[in-house]
């Protein structure tokens, strides 16, 4: 409006006219008022408010597209539904209200409901939603339940990548409201809107609660280095049981190929991706920026296995190298290491540079493999259940190979897991002491034929310990094996806050990111390194945005409730302490204190420490007992550095 008032109001006006009266009309719904920035409507059901939000986004966004940056409006929409009271030119109520803050939470151009909204909406529309949690918003006295509606694929603009639409709808939202039926009292989608404008060219203003910083990118890979990304195998064989095979053959190249130092090879989770999403193998490799795709498909049937596979130029859609292989089951282990020797041969000739590829020892024992696989399938769901369910497998495979090194590793990482996340329990154990007892006996024993990955969660166990020099070691020796293992970079990030060193820390997490885009662990441990700077804001995004996509994991909402008390949200940090606590609760962990951040496992320095602390306690987090030693905060900087 300031830099030019007309032609701001003409746009709002034409937008009104021509796509948002429209669309709410469409669906059944009516405009109760306009607020000269935004508008409320009320509609008679839930699924048309929705279905309405939706589309208006998608036509606006593809309005911007032919619009200067500089000239952009978008909206923030929020839904609600819950009864109203009904008057001739207005509707008023709570649950108005609560659709009024729901559109605050939204990123602009985005679509930000209710709990209610999602429970109707989850299983009876093709739409996909984020949980951000719970949140205090303003005059409501009770934390509300906030999902996200995720964009259509088709529907966005600059941000296309699935790997960045994910990164961008975990970090903002958007602003609106809904309403039905003219009764006195109704049941009614409240949808509340505000509109958002570029003001600045060449600039992108982030309308967040915590910070008008730019949001982090993927970080593209390195200009020196030939990069690759695997897609996942699809499984023709129409047994999804046999999902787990397909995945587990393409993993295992990623982990060959991760190998050469040489190669920038994307991780396994930024990959998978891709996994529903149909598109050409040089379009997924413009969108990641890598230079070379393998695709591959695996059709087991009984004890035979068939595997397709190309090796495609991104850049110029040029098939480099193609093989079918049609072997017994028992075969299996050749093929992976026929393929990735084809596959580095293939890269060596185009690239004109020396590769080779080293053999990596497995199982010889094709159940043991099976049962590996399935493991790995469980372990990545991320959840206190599924984690049980790998533990249980990756048993099962060392009872059939005692010998199977990868399997001891992989089970000294599910333990780990469990230990880091406070998902003991579910495992049938008392606390997170028996299961890290059992990290370091499986992790023991995998050393007798190191893989990178023992090494790895070695050097995670030795910093637990305190031990931070052994800890440095093995991710050396770790990093020796597998250059391109975004795990390593981001532990060893770890141990730089833990040290002092944030600056380092942060090089550490981006370059993790950068192997592994679609990684949120990645993405809050950024958050927990420039919680380190005072880079409170930051912090704040970093670590949400990283909620967003794995509600299950508490593991970095104490960072994030003392941030945002850090920078006067008492009313967030409040909220997300409550969320933080129902997860603990959920599993069986008692509520957190201050004397648990006193063993925070991300910091051992005493200004460290206090600032962590000094941020809950303005969270109203309880105190608990003193910590032994006592933690100083003399001289102590808590002042945002932003």
């Amino acid at each position: 409006m300031a830099k030019d008032e007309a032609s701001t109001h003409a746009t709002f006006k034409s937008y009104m006219a021509n796509i948002i009266e429209p669309a709410v009309s469409r669906h059944e719904g009516h405009i109760v008022k306009s607020t000269g920035d935004g508008f409320l409507a009320r509609f008679p059901t839930v699924l048309g408010a929705v279905v309405c939000a939706e589309s208006i986004q998608r036509e606006i966004g593809a309005s911007n597209k032919s619009v200067p940056l500089q000239q952009r409006l978008k909206f923030r929409i929020g839904i609600n539904v819950g009864e109203v009271i009904v008057e001739d030119y207005d509707i008023f109520g709570e649950h108005v209200n609560l659709a009024a803050r729901l559109q605050a939470f939204a990123e602009p151009g985005g679509i930000c409901v209710s709990r209610a909204v999602y429970d109707v909406t989850r299983n009876r529309l093709p739409l996909r939603f984020a949980d951000l949690g719970r949140r205090m918003a303003r005059n409501v006295p009770h934390p509300i339940h906030v999902y996200a509606l995720l964009p259509d694929r088709n529907g966005e603009s600059e941000r296309a990548s699935p790997i960045k639409r994910a990164h961008y709808f975990r970090r903002r939202m958007l602003n609106a409201t809904f309403g039905t039926r003219p009764r006195r009292l109704v049941l009614v989608g409240v949808l509340a809107v505000s509109v958002v404008l570029t003001v600045i060219p060449g600039h992108r203003l982030q309308f967040t609660p915590v910070t008008t910083e730019a949001a982090p990118r993927s970080i593209l890979p390195p200009a020196d280095k030939p990069s690759i990304v695997v897609l996942p195998f699809s499984n023709i064989g129409g047994d999804r049981d046999q999902d787990y095979f397909a995945d587990g053959i393409s993993e295992d190249i990623i982990t060959d190929l991760s190998q050469l130092s040489q190669l920038f090879v994307i991780a396994r989770s930024s990959s998978y991706a891709y996994k529903v999403i149909a598109k050409p193998p040089n379009q997924i490799g413009h969108e990641l920026g890598v230079k070379y795709v393998l695709v591959g498909s695996v059709r087991r049937d009984g004890d035979r296995v068939r595997v397709d596979c190309q090796l495609v130029d991104s850049a110029t859609g040029e098939q480099l190298w193609a093989e079918r292989y049609d072997r017994e089951l028992n075969r299996i282990f050749d093929i992976q290491d026929d393929m990735s020797g084809r596959i580095v041969s293939a890269l060596a000739q185009k690239l004109a540079i020396d590769l080779v590829a080293e053999h990596r020892q497995r199982t010889t024992d094709v159940g043991a493999y099976d049962a590996y696989l399935k493991g790995f399938s469980y372990l990545h769901k991320l959840t206190p259940e599924h984690t049980a369910q790998a533990v249980r497998l990756f048993k099962t495979a060392i009872a059939l190979d005692a010998d199977f090194s990868r399997a001891h590793a992989a089970l000294a990482a599910t333990y780990l897991l469990a230990t880091r996340s406070l998902w003991y329990k579910a495992l049938g154990f008392r606390s997170e002491f028996d299961t890290e007892a059992l990290a370091i006996k499986e992790a023991d024993l995998a050393m007798r034929d190191p893989s990178a990955l023992a090494f790895t969660v070695r050097a995670a166990l030795s910093y637990r310990e305190g031990l931070y020099d052994k800890a440095f070691k093995d991710l050396a020796e770790a990093q020796a094996r597998e250059p391109n293992d975004p795990e390593i970079f981001a532990q060893l990030g770890t141990l730089h806050v833990k040290i002092g060193q944030p600056e380092a820390a942060i090089l550490d997490f981006r370059t993790a990111w950068s192997l592994d885009p679609n990684q949120p662990a990645d993405e809050a441990l950024l958050g927990v390194a420039e919680f380190a700077r005072n880079h409170f804001n930051e912090s704040a995004r970093l670590i949400e945005a990283a909620y967003a996509s794995n509600s299950e994991n508490a593991t970095y909402l104490d960072h994030l409730i003392a941030a945002y008390a850090l920078i006067g949200r008492t009313d967030r940090a409040r909220g997300w302490l409550g969320t933080m606590n129902e997860l603990r609760a959920k599993a069986g962990i008692e509520p957190y204190t201050l004397f648990v951040a006193s063993k925070s496992q991300f910091y051992d320095k005493d200004c460290d420490l206090f600032r962590l602390r000094e941020g809950l306690r303005l969270a109203g987090v309880p105190a608990g007992p003193d910590p032994t030693p006592p933690i100083k905060g003399a001289n102590c900087v808590l002042t945002p550095a932003e």
